[in-house]
């Protein structure tokens, strides 16, 4: 029985390595030689980068890496599982993991105060020591922005590409 967990949960983890992101352009890898230059041991994470255009769900059985921009975009929902640890990886101002949630698309964070969600650095996820500015962090876009003339939000200054939407200004994407 526990033989047949592990090649089921196997068998998942393929399967989102091969559809998690949705777009040409994006990619899931994990650990080892074949990722970036991540600090935890083999197997126990994996890479994304790129957009997520469809629905995808990151579970608490590994440490996810932002290499670069992560998008979550085109009305797709992000889920992320009660003990999951999404780690940005350290690069400059301009490569820095980080994670854009854009406008119309939605994040669910299943946390909870005994189980929380931790967004850090990979040097802090891998047991290094944490420090302020090793990764590039969790902005959320919504379509609050620009109502009725009043300019409330202005494009997001690591990548002016996402702006604030103008139609809702009760929006809960």
């Amino acid at each position: 029985m526990k033989f047949s967990k592990s090649l089921l949960s196997l068998v998942a983890v393929a399967a989102i390595s091969f559809t998690g992101c949705g777009s040409s352009g994006s990619s899931s890898e994990s650990g080892g030689a074949t990722g970036p230059n991540v600090s935890c041991a083999e197997g126990t994470y994996e890479v994304l980068s790129g957009d997520i255009t469809s629905n995808k769900t990151l579970t608490s059985d590994k440490i996810w890496i932002l290499d670069g921009l992560v998008a979550v975009k085109n009305g797709a929902t992000l889920t992320i599982e009660a003990g999951t640890t999404v780690a940005g990886l350290q690069g400059t101002a301009a490569n820095a993991g980080y994670m854009v949630i854009d406008k119309d698309s939605t994040i669910i964070a299943e946390g909870t105060a005994a189980n929380k969600i931790t967004f850090t650095s990979e040097i802090a996820a891998c047991g290094g020591t944490g420090a302020h500015g090793q990764w590039g962090g969790l902005t959320l876009i919504g379509n609050a922005g620009n109502i009725n003339g009043n300019t409330q939000v202005e494009p997001y200054e690591a990548d002016t590409s996402f702006v604030a939407g103008n139609t809702n200004a009760a929006d809960s994407s």
